[in-house]
């Protein structure tokens, strides 16, 4: 859950950041694409703690972060 609050955070940080600072970004894409990769993950820490900590769920858990590090390369380029 510590991670799961940390990216959180940073995910709420890349979204000011796009509100705050649209000069540097666009901040339609960094905005849209930050708020549903931070929903995404707090949506998947919901299933996780529902499913109660299982081996195969918390695998799952694991390579769904590693898609939403993946993500950050994808939007990279517009944002």
């Amino acid at each position: 859950m510590l991670g799961t609050g940390l990216l959180s955070i940073n995910y709420l940080g890349a979204i000011a950041v796009g509100l705050m600072a649209p000069v540097g970004f666009n901040p339609v894409v960094m905005v849209s694409a930050h708020a549903v990769l931070g929903l995404s993950l707090i949506l998947a820490t919901l299933k996780l703690d529902r499913n109660g900590y299982g081996k195969d769920d918390i695998a799952a858990y694991y390579r769904f972060i590693w898609n939403l590090f993946y993500s950050e390369y994808l939007i990279f380029p517009w944002i």
